[in-house]
């Protein structure tokens, strides 16, 4: 951990502004989700409006996959704090920018440009997490990032839908928040590996003798990328669903992601108990098992209340996953290319949500939405399956 000599800053002061850091992807989503119909209406005129007004909201997705390893590379070989700085002020310009565009194109331009400074920003709050913390400090703090993030899109859904009912443009105002956080960026959090001095040097010479770990790297994100992918079948899918169950009503879809999103932040809060008691591979085998568990038990239902309760199982598994997988990931490489890695992290994780709907689409057109919810259960099954028969091996071994 960084200590105090170098950081004047308080550790208080330096979660709450990791913490800050991390909610802003939650306000580039959320709060704008609702206002989707009514910008849809605003642009009627435009070809492809069907589309276009549906990538105001997905776009920065795709261009967070894309730049997040390039933002990862400069990162680790420029330092992370001014690539932090400069991400957070993109995000604020090119966030506000919203409110005032009056042209399709232009808004669509002006979140891919939203989407490079998350790419940035969430390599860069990965990077620092592990710079910051570790051992047991670094999973009760990815623990209560976890947390953090899913009570923030409970909070930032229930914004965008009171500011949808006004004006579809005050939702891009929260990107206002970027300059109150700027200068806290500036003034509280603190760059290890900065510098052209002794330090750095050292932190090179590390660099050249560590070996990068690709199998397990690979792995890694592969993982990442399969979980995301099914996370996200819950966005993507549940509304469909409910509409198979019987339930046609917008809000009932709104409240069985907001109990899934409950379960996964109350879950994250206890995940530092969990691996400090059962070990990385452990809570990922009990993770993955939770999450089949509770797939099948959505893809299963007849009612809507057996939807809320299997959803609370899924995500109890989710929130174990969210942080347990970071965690993982930056214990087992070298600090030399943590910048690199927390970029693939994150592409990992948005190409698995782009591809969520590719994947469970055919089998929701071949059989249901409740059939993809069993088969992409049994997935999740065999990677549990697979972490249960590595722990049990290097049990027997040991």
């Amino acid at each position: 951990m960084i200590s105090a000599s170098e950081s004047a800053a308080s550790p208080l002061a330096v979660k709450v502004t990791l913490l800050m850091v991390v909610s802003l992807p939650m306000m580039a989503f959320a709060p704008l989700s609702p206002s989707l119909p009514l910008i849809h209406a605003e642009f009627a005129g435009t070809p492809h409006i069907d589309t276009l007004s549906r990538l105001v909201l997905t776009l920065p997705a795709v261009f967070i996959a894309v730049f997040a390893p390039l933002a990862g590379v400069i990162a680790d070989r420029f330092g992370r704090k001014r690539l932090l700085a400069a991400s957070v002020a993109l995000y604020g310009v090119a966030g506000l920018s919203g409110f005032f565009i009056d042209n399709l194109t232009l808004l669509l331009a002006s979140r891919a440009c939203v989407g490079v400074a998350l790419a940035g920003v969430l390599t860069v709050s990965t990077a620092l997490s592990g710079d910051y913390y570790s051992g047991r400090q670094r999973q009760a703090f990815l623990g209560l990032r976890g947390a953090v993030v899913n009570f923030a899109a409970v909070g930032f859904n229930l914004i965008g839908g009171v500011i949808a009912s006004i004006n579809w443009r005050l939702g891009f105002l929260v990107f206002a928040f970027a300059f109150i956080l700027l200068p806290l960026v500036a003034a509280i959090l603190h760059d290890k590996y900065s510098g052209a001095g002794p330090r750095r040097e050292a932190f090179r010479r590390v660099a050249v003798a560590e070996r990068t770990p690709v199998f397990f790297l690979t792995l890694s994100f592969l993982l990442t990328a399969a979980y995301a992918m099914a996370f996200f079948m819950v966005p993507v899918q549940m509304a469909f669903y409910l509409r198979e169950l019987g339930s046609s009503e917008s809000s009932t879809a709104g409240r069985t992601m907001a109990v899934s999103a409950r379960a996964v932040a109350v879950t994250s809060l206890a995940y530092s108990r969990a691996r400090a008691r059962f070990g990385a591979e452990s809570v990922m085998a009990v993770a993955f098992a939770l999450a089949a568990l509770g797939y099948y038990f959505v893809g299963s239902a007849d009612s809507v209340p057996q939807v809320f309760a299997a959803v609370v199982v899924s995500g109890c598994g989710y929130g174990l996953l969210m942080a347990n997988m970071v965690v993982w990931i930056l214990d087992g490489t070298p600090a030399a290319i943590r910048g690199r890695v927390s970029g693939g992290i994150a592409t990992a994780t948005f190409v698995g949500q782009f591809l969520s709907p590719l994947v469970t689409q055919p089998i929701v057109n071949a059989f249901s939405v409740g059939a993809a919810y069993v088969a992409v259960s049994a997935g999740l099954g065999v990677i549990a399956l697979g972490f249960i028969v590595f722990v049990l091996v290097r049990r027997a071994a040991a």
